[in-house]
Formats: C-alpha cells, sequence, structure tokens
C-alpha cells in the first residue's frame, strides 16, 4: 500500500508528533474508506489520538458511578436480561442502548465485509456523538439524586439508577469490545478497570469471564432494543437542544446563567417535551421548559428559532440582555435573510427558470423562499418587542 505522507519535513521540523499504536492503527484503518493509496494526513492521527484521551476520561468518568459504594455489579448475560425485560428504563436509557445496538450491527456488518472504515466510524460516532456528548451528561442529574430524572420508574430514584448504571455498564464494556480490533491497548486496559471483572456471566455460574478482553465473547445488540420509535423522538430532542443551544449563543448568555425555555409545539412534540422536560432542562442550562400550544402564550420578550413545522423554542431575553444590542443584531440577520430572499426571487424570475430547472429544484426554491419570508416577519416582530423594552 502506497503511503504518502501530507505534510513535509518543513512543517514539521522536530519530526510527527507521538500519537501512539492505538492512534496510528485507528487511523490506517480509518483511511481505508479512501481507496488503496493513502495520502496520510498526520493531524488527523492525532485527532485520534485525542480521541483516545477522549476515551479515558469518559470512562473514567462513568467509573465514578460504578464505584463500589454505588454499584453491585452483576454478570454481564444477568444485567442484559435484567435491561431487556425491564419496563422502567427512561428515554435516555432505551435511546442509548437502540444505538449501541445499531453500532454492534454494524461493526460486526462490516468487519465481515472487511470494510474497516465503516466499522471504524460506526465505533467512533457511537463513543464521541452518542455515549459522550449525550448520554453522560444526561445521567448527571440522576445520579446526583434528581427525583424529576426517574420519572421513567415512578420517581423511585434508587430504581432509576440502578438501571441506568447497568445500562452505562453495558455501554462500556460492549463499546471497549468494538474498539478493541482498532485499539486493541487502551480498551484491553480500561476493560480491565471495569468493576465485577472475574465475575461469572449469570449468577448461577455459567459463562466465565474471561481474563482478557482479547478472548472476551464479541458483543450482540441487546434483544428488543433497536428502537426505531424512540429513536424518532431523541432525534426532535436533539434539534430542540441544539436550536435552544444557538439561541443562547447568539445572546451570549453563558452557561452559568440558567435561563428559561417557552417550546410552542403541537401534540406529538409538546409528548416528547413532556416525556425528556428534565433531560431538556440539563442540556440547555435552563431554570423552566415551559410547553405552549401557540405563539402567543410564549411571554413577551424572547428571541426564537424554528426547529421545525412542529416546533419552536423561544429563549426568555428580558432581564437578561441589552435589548438595543440586541435590535442592531437582529437588524443585520433581517438584511441577510432579506438577501437570499431576493436572490432566490431574481433566480426564479429569470426568463428560462421554468423551462429549464427540475421541477424538484423549482420546489425547492419555493419552500426557501416561503421559509424566507417567515422568518423575516418572526424577526421583524422580535424587534419591535426589543423596541418596546
Amino acid at each position: 500500500m502506497e503511503v504518502a505522507l501530507k505534510s513535509q519535513r518543513a512543517d514539521y521540523p522536530d519530526g510527527i508528533p507521538e500519537c501512539g499504536a492505538d492512534a496510528l492503527r485507528f487511523g490506517l484503518l480509518a483511511y481505508t474508506l479512501q481507496g488503496r493509496d493513502i495520502n496520510l494526513d498526520t493531524d488527523r492521527v492525532v485527532g485520534y489520538r485525542q480521541f483516545c484521551n477522549k476515551l479515558w476520561n469518559a470512562t473514567k468518568f462513568a467509573l465514578m458511578h460504578l464505584s463500589p459504594d454505588k454499584y453491585t455489579p452483576v454478570g454481564i448475560a444477568d444485567l442484559r436480561d435484567e435491561l431487556a425485560a425491564s419496563t422502567q428504563l427512561a428515554t435516555r436509557d432505551k435511546w442509548i442502548l437502540s444505538r449501541l445496538a445499531a453500532a454492534t450491527a454494524a461493526c460486526t456488518d462490516n468487519l465481515g465485509e472487511y470494510a474497516f472504515g465503516h466499522a471504524t466510524t460506526a465505533a467512533y460516532d457511537f463513543w464521541l456523538y452518542e455515549l459522550c456528548d449525550y448520554y453522560l451528561e444526561l445521567l448527571k442529574p440522576l445520579m446526583n439524586g434528581d427525583a424529576a430524572a426517574a420519572s421513567a420508574a415512578g420517581g423511585d430514584v434508587a430504581t432509576a439508577q440502578r438501571l441506568a448504571r447497568h445500562t452505562l455498564y453495558l455501554c462500556l464494556d460492549h463499546g471497549l469490545k468494538l474498539l478493541h480490533p482498532f485499539m486493541p491497548f487502551i480498551t484491553e486496559e480500561l476493560w480491565q478497570r471495569l468493576p465485577g471483572r472475574g465475575l461469572p456471566g449469570r449468577a448461577s455460574g455459567e459463562l466465565p469471564d474471561p481474563a482478557s478482553i482479547m478472548i472476551a465473547p464479541w458483543p450482540t445488540p441487546l434483544p428488543g432494543a433497536a428502537n426505531p420509535a424512540v429513536e424518532a423522538q431523541f432525534a426532535l430532542f436533539q434539534t430542540a437542544v441544539r436550536t435552544g443551544r444557538a439561541l443562547r449563543c447568539d445572546a451570549d448568555i453563558p452557561p452559568s446563567k440558567d435561563a428559561t425555555f417557552y417550546m410552542v409545539a403541537d401534540a406529538g412534540a409538546a409528548a416528547m417535551i413532556a416525556d425528556q422536560s428534565r433531560d431538556l432542562m440539563t442540556l440547555l442550562r435552563a431554570s423552566t421548559i415551559k410547553p405552549v400550544a401557540k405563539p402567543t402564550d410564549v411571554e413577551e420578550g424572547c428571541s426564537v428559532a424554528t426547529v421545525n413545522e412542529s416546533m419552536s423554542v423561544h429563549l426568555l431575553l428580558k432581564g437578561l440582555i441589552n435589548p438595543a444590542q440586541e435590535a442592531e443584531k437582529l437588524a443585520k440577520k433581517i438584511a441577510n435573510v432579506v438577501k437570499e430572499q431576493e436572490r432566490i426571487a431574481r433566480k426564479m424570475a429569470a426568463p428560462a427558470y421554468r423551462t429549464k430547472v427540475g421541477a424538484d429544484i423549482q420546489a425547492a426554491d419555493e419552500e426557501a423562499l416561503a421559509a424566507a419570508k417567515a422568518q423575516i416577519e418572526v424577526l421583524e416582530q422580535l424587534r419591535a418587542q426589543y423596541a418596546k423594552w
């Protein structure tokens, strides 16, 4: 296999950064997506070295919640049986187990086809974008004893914590096994640190725990874990979180300041908000989440952004920001949207537009033009509100 270093010696007068065997191995396997020849970007290998740090820190954080004074480990087979049979899992637990099932299936299938690049992507995405970015963050209130975060277990914090810790343990155990073919050294080290090493798989004594991750059974998806409905709900939740965070960022409201959010939602989106209101508060750093049926129910003094046709997010800014500065920001934003609206209108007014442009593109342009008009109306209303403060 021909390997060409992207960066020349002049870029690295002191040599290439030390990244370790795991990062290099993972990087080379990830590059197999791109064909036979590799134009190796050493910065990408450095990125995988940072991913190793992320794995270490995430596992270290997770083990704080799996310490002997908080968690009594059980055999992995018994643990899987309890999770598969439970009716008290929170949506966040169901979602991460569904994503673990998807990652396990993707790694298994792609390794069987020698599609190493796709397999590394599946394992990487699960750890970084799902387990670390969302699940570990969402566990914090529950692990601190928040009864609202234990609603799926009828408010029983102890039950909810046990199920969440079982879920977390399974994600760590199976997630490290998925990464092991690509990162053998760090996964062995971290797997050995999981509590309960040496326990049999079941209390009856069957399926003894192997001495090394190298000879541990390859994971299989938890029966019944794949849950498209929960994943669809969680996708809406994620979009709402990104939208709310963007509103905070636009208004320069630091994470240290709690905020109040209104969410205008139809019945389907309202069900998601009711189910995951505590999780929304956690990731949005919100003191209050108020679902309402129509925009007129929103308190005056809010910024707004649309999630989709069924939901919009409103951040109460009154008392948190300078209205004159925000009005100036809105004026610039309105001007940019007007420019885009005018660009689309000119495109659609061209003489040959109706005859030469495909119907799908014409439909997309019509939709974009309508969206721009609607956005301008919302922004103008918001600017008028600021003027009254």
